[in-house]
């Protein structure tokens, strides 16, 4: 039975509060409060419904296994092919470099540039080596590695249009928060032999993705989008006697001799707590406490989601996605629903379109023609004449930036690293970014805890 005494407080209602409250819930030995600001949970993983059928997604679009049994036995119990599509390889997308469509990989290709900055750019990354831990900024690290070529010429543009700063403003690995570590510069065959060597296999890509075998299942809803995830981990958590605190914040924390004992809510409510979970920005926590924040704060970029529905079912065939690096471009990521969840009773072809900011544009209609028009140069949709802009949503710091200059610790003062009784994970907590790690990193943590 559980001891109403134990109080474990879970803040925010993405994946990782979700997955943390689960696990807590799992092994029985505290009361569960999971307290998230909006009045809906999931954080990125979320759905919107339109003329209450059609469903467009926030932020990620799959549910996606870790690999690790502890965390899959958790969060995808129940999940079969009845009721979701389950992708047991590689996911179709592709990506626009250089005006070109590439429907075989996200990954960039390096041959669409100038044959003489390809050819000596080729043999930079092949003559290229690990970074040393003590560089200075992404540009630095991006030299050691794939060569000042591909870096002046990829790299930098590319960076410049989706985090918004010079390479030299940016943490060596930067851009790896945006999943292009690797690059196309051989054919196909010669890609494959040079990816059994370990220091080219992290820099070079090979030439189309289903060449690359995914072990890992990827899931997504027959209907409802991908909210139906985060709607059903937390009917189970409810099942399992948790109390949900929505459109809930903390407002006061309260310690005593290195532990947290109770949390105050912003709805007057004080809870005692004998474990606290935090996954959101660790910032709201160390103001808070009243701490301060060494070094510099932590920067973002924002997402503009636009949502259209196009009467012409001719869009791009089969890929799920499509990554847009050119600089010019405004659109970053297009979501091709229909190429994810074929059959859904809509009206049309659903496509979402992911824009990144630094701060909120003033005049959405104009950046919704612009996007429409892009759609079109590129492609992507046969008759943009036809689609209906349906309506966009704002994703306020979505993607933790990583500075020169910001070590990841330095968003942990000791004042919390010396609270014995919390666990701090999730994008919001510094050291991590990927799902993933965000998972593995509540899994240790909650772990710790229980044992203790």
């Amino acid at each position: 039975m559980i001891d109403q005494s134990n109080n474990a407080v879970v803040v925010g209602g993405g994946i990782a509060g979700l997955f943390a409250g689960l696990l807590l819930a799992r092994a029985g030995r505290h009361v569960v409060h999971l307290v998230e600001r909006d009045t809906r949970l999931g954080g990125l993983l979320r759905s919107t419904r339109y003329r209450s059928r059609l469903s467009y997604d926030t932020g990620i679009h799959y549910a996606v296994e870790t690999g690790n049994p502890k965390i899959d036995s958790v969060l995808f119990q129940g999940m079969n092919e009845d009721k979701w599509h389950v992708f047991k390889t590689s996911l179709p997308k592709g990506n626009v470099f250089g005006g070109r469509l590439n429907s075989s990989s996200d990954c960039i290709d390096a041959r669409v540039l100038d044959p003489h900055l390809y050819a000596r750019g080729l043999v930079e990354i092949l003559d290229g080596q690990e970074a040393e831990d003590d560089v200075l900024h992404l540009a630095e690290a991006l030299e050691a590695e794939y060569g000042s070529t591909y870096t002046e010429h990829i790299f930098r543009p590319v960076m410049r249009k989706l985090a918004g700063r010079a390479l030299e403003q940016l943490a060596p690995a930067a851009h790896e928060s945006f999943g292009i570590s690797r690059l196309i510069v051989v054919p196909s065959r010669a890609a494959k032999r040079l990816k059994r060597l370990p220091e080219y296999d992290k820099r070079i890509a090979y030439t189309k993705t289903r060449e690359g075998p995914s072990p890992i299942q990827k899931f997504y809803p027959h209907d409802g989008g991908i909210g139906v995830w985060p709607e059903m981990l937390a009917g189970r958590l409810a099942d399992a006697g948790a109390r949900m605190h929505a459109a809930t914040t903390i407002d006061a924390v309260d310690t005593d001799s290195g532990r947290i004992t109770g949390v105050t809510l912003s709805d007057g409510q004080r809870l005692p707590c004998d474990l606290l979970v935090w996954t959101i920005p660790l910032p709201l926590l160390t103001r808070t406490l009243g701490t301060g924040v060494p070094g510099t704060a932590p920067a973002f970029r924002h997402v503009l989601l636009l949502h259209y529905l196009f009467k012409s079912k001719g869009v791009t065939p089969n890929l799920h996605w499509v990554s847009i690096y050119d600089e010019d471009a405004v659109s970053y990521r297009v979501t091709l629903y229909d190429n994810i969840a074929p059959g859904n009773d809509s009206d049309g072809s659903r496509v979402t379109v992911e824009t990144l900011w630094s701060e909120h544009p003033k005049d959405i209609e104009e950046i919704s023609e612009r996007v429409r028009g892009e759609l079109g140069d590129l492609g992507l949709v046969d008759d943009v004449r036809s689609g209906e802009f349906m309506g966009h949503e704002w994703i306020a710091n979505a993607f933790p930036l990583r500075l020169a200059g910001q070590q990841t610790q330095a968003r942990t003062p000791n004042a919390i690293d010396g609270l014995t009784n919390l666990v701090a994970a999730g994008r919001g907590a510094g050291t991590t970014f990927s799902q993933p790690e965000i998972l593995e990193a509540v899994l240790t943590g909650v772990e710790r805890q229980i044992a203790d």
